[in-house]
């Protein structure tokens, strides 16, 4: 699960920081030293008064000043609030003999706020600045230097600190005099242990939050990977004020100390925080709620606005602590979800690694309440920094090796894919020669083919030729009626069939019929029925049948005839009686399934469907299903001079156009009513070129048959005899 030489390696590194810091003293001297005279401990004889800002070092002769506790945490804020005021700080103390007429020097391991110090009234130095440019020291130990000629040699010396304290200020009791060459040793490892050990820290995440940051660009899918990456970066910059001392724009006037700590110990804390809880939910690929978005970008954004926008420094201390517990609350949601996964047997593995990963600092967290809160030892630095920086490392280590399964994962594919390539390689090359054989012996079958198409293609030219001639000529001329027929198979062989039906002259019936399915089948029915209609609907005139008696005489001999051939037919059959005395003439028609026709009525200007209107006429089935029941009832019209009756299969209104739109009856009938003037070859090719334009080039996959019978004057058909005469 985790590498046992990993968690070694931090429990050693751990456990030599921790024992080094525990174990150091408040002051680096021993009893003994202190009774050789080797230093001076300091640390019981602080007094204290407090004062203003106008206060000089003459005012403290009027003081009275009282002992002051250096082993409590806070001491300077609990006599001046956090609000932050002026103190004097006073302490006396005698040369001795070891280290008389010897360069001192004078040691505070830490002060805060800013501080300046006097030697029996010499101005001796001082650490940050005094408002209004305010600016701490921060974690820096202080080490003075006392001239010779400040000090006396011989009787009591009077160091007076004036101090400005602000926000948690203290002083340690790790103050002592000595050397001066110890004392800048001992100032140094103190300023080390507590402020300039961090730069490394700050490196190592530096580099890691480059390296981590490039891995998500280079893969953009690990999010867990930018978490961290962010999660680096927020925390150098957190810790800068560990190491203000060393940054050389901090001590310019040109950045105040409030903007410092703003960005620093505010802001970058908040995203901080959210970055861990964010880490958390990518770390074990999970996505986090609508609400919970919301809640992380406004405990996110709104504090950090508000402390951009804070005016002093007062204000903001008092309005960390509400925003301390907005951050515990975005921390609670991914505890709760690191809880979550692990009790779930699914992400357990991943939960136990996080939370060795999050071990060091946990225990460091502990140590630090422990030794500050309960042992009030605030001379050690933060563990918790220390554990923090662990953890960092820990996830480094985490990270890398879950990176490093990927790729080792990624090359065993990659060797066994290759191991597979050379195997299909293989196995392709053998099939690829079979393959070649099998090619040589399909060129033979495909010229045998090629023969067999072409004298199949042969075969169905002929077909169409037949077929075309077995229909009659779509020029013949009737008495009273001007004819005009298209005929357009979808491919050689057509579906479609047509007959008239004439008496020299004079026309007795016309049939359309279109037979299901397409090529050489329904081409053969239809040569087939057209024989039986054509019989039928002669026998039927010479016996007095109507129209609908022929159609059902049809559909059983059709049915007879074909036999178990699944094809059937749709269509009209019509008969013409002879003319009226008014040149009109009487239409009895039949429709087997058929599109309806269209009748244009010269007197209306019209166009309309030939349907029956009686509600209760029943029309239904087609011609040649066996066992199926059908109804074939008569229709009767007449047509009037100049009337146009418009039949056709159901490849015209089925035609698309590039939309799928279907041609339709509507738009039929508005061409023929503008062509309705004009002769009916006219009238046909007006309808072609509107059906060419509509489909713009999209091919037809129906057979297509269209024909225009228009009325004519009776009488015309003598004349034009005569005229040929």
């Amino acid at each position: 699960m985790f590498p046992r030489q990993f968690l070694s390696l931090c429990i050693a590194i751990f456990s030599f920081f921790a024992m080094t810091l525990v174990s150091c003293e408040r002051l680096p001297f021993s009893d003994e030293d202190a009774e050789c005279g080797k230093f001076i401990d300091l640390a019981d004889s602080v007094y204290y008064a407090k004062t203003n800002a106008a206060s000089t070092i003459y005012s403290t002769a009027t003081m009275e000043f009282e002992k002051l506790d250096t082993h409590e945490s806070r001491n300077l804020e609990k006599l001046c609030g956090r609000n932050g005021g002026f103190v004097w700080l006073k302490i006396e103390f005698e040369v001795p003999k070891s280290l008389r007429y010897r360069s001192l020097g004078f040691v505070v391991s830490y002060l805060r706020f800013a501080d300046r110090v006097w030697l029996n009234n010499y101005y001796i130095g001082s650490y940050g600045k005094f408002p209004p440019n305010e600016k701490s020291s921060l974690f820096e130990s202080h080490c003075y230097f006392f001239p010779d000629n400040a000090v006396r040699n011989d009787g009591v010396n009077t160091i007076l600190v004036k101090v400005w304290t602000h926000g948690r200020s203290e002083i340690s009791d790790g103050i002592f005099i000595s050397d001066y060459d110890t004392a800048l040793h001992e100032s140094n490892k103190y300023s080390f242990l507590n402020s300039k050990i961090y730069l490394i820290f700050e490196g190592a995440m530096f580099c890691s939050f480059i390296l981590y940051l490039m891995t998500y660009l280079w893969r953009r899918k690990n999010r867990a990977h930018l978490a961290f990456a962010l999660l680096n970066l927020s925390t150098i910059i957190f810790l800068l004020p560990l190491l203000a001392p060393e940054i050389p724009f901090y001590l310019s006037d040109s950045l105040s100390y409030l903007l410092f700590i703003k960005i620093t110990l505010c802001v970058s804390f908040y995203f901080l925080v959210s970055l861990v809880s964010y880490f958390i939910f990518k770390f074990f690929d999970a996505t986090m709620s609508k609400p919970v978005q919301i809640f992380f970008h406004c405990a996110l954004l709104i504090p950090t606005l508000i402390t951009i926008f804070v005016p002093s420094y007062n204000a903001l201390i008092l309005l960390f602590k509400p925003f301390i517990i907005t951050m515990i609350l975005q921390l609670g949601i991914g505890v709760y979800k690191f809880v979550v996964c692990l009790f779930n047997e699914n992400t357990r593995r991943r939960a136990l690694i996080m939370l060795v990963g999050f071990s060091p600092v946990i225990v460091c967290i502990f140590l630090d309440i422990v030794m500050r809160i309960i042992l009030k030892d605030t001379a050690n630095p933060y563990f918790s920094i220390l554990g923090w920086q662990l953890t960092i490392i820990a996830f480094i280590a985490i990270l890398t090796m879950q990176h490093s399964k990927v790729y080792s994962k990624n090359e065993y594919l990659t060797e066994n894919l290759r191991l597979e390539v050379a195997i299909q390689t293989k196995a392709l090359t053998k099939a690829n020669e079979e393959l070649v054989k099998q090619s040589k012996k399909l060129e033979i079958a495909n010229e045998i083919l090629e023969r067999e198409m072409t004298r199949n293609m042969m075969d169905l030219d002929m077909a169409a030729i037949v077929q075309q001639k077995f229909f009659p000529p779509p020029d013949k001329v009737f008495r009273g009626w001007d004819i005009a027929i298209c005929y357009q198979p979808a491919a050689k062989v057509s579906g479609d069939l047509y007959d008239y039906y004439a008496l020299n002259e004079n026309l007795q019936g016309f049939s359309i019929f279109d037979v299901s399915g397409h090529g050489i089948s329904s081409g053969l029915i239809t040569m087939l029925s057209k024989r039986i209609i054509f019989n039928t609907f002669k026998e039927s005139l010479e016996k007095f049948r109507s129209v609908s008696d022929t159609l059902y005489k049809v559909n059983e001999q059709i049915i007879e005839a074909k036999g178990d051939i699944e094809n059937y037919l749709t269509g009209l059959l019509l008969q013409f009686s002879e003319f009226n005395d008014d040149d009109s003439c009487d239409i009895t028609m039949a429709n087997a399934g058929h599109p309806h026709p269209l009748l244009y009525s010269s007197a209306s200007n019209l166009v309309s469907e030939v349907v029956n209107a009686d509600a209760s006429f029943n029309q239904y089935g087609a011609i040649g299903i066996n066992g199926i029941a059908v109804s074939f009832p008569e229709i009767k019209f007449k047509m009037f001079p100049d009337d146009i009756f418009v039949c056709f299969t159901d490849g015209l209104l089925e035609s698309f156009n590039k939309n799928r739109e279907e041609y339709g009856v509507e738009r039929l009938k508005k061409v023929i009513e503008r062509s309705s003037a004009m002769d009916s070859q006219s009238i046909l090719e007006d309808i072609i070129d509107d059906l060419m334009l509509f489909s713009s080039g999209v091919p037809r996959d129906d057979d297509l048959t269209i024909i225009i019978l228009k009325r004519k004057r009776s009488g015309d058909y003598v004349e034009e005899i005569l005229e040929e005469l």
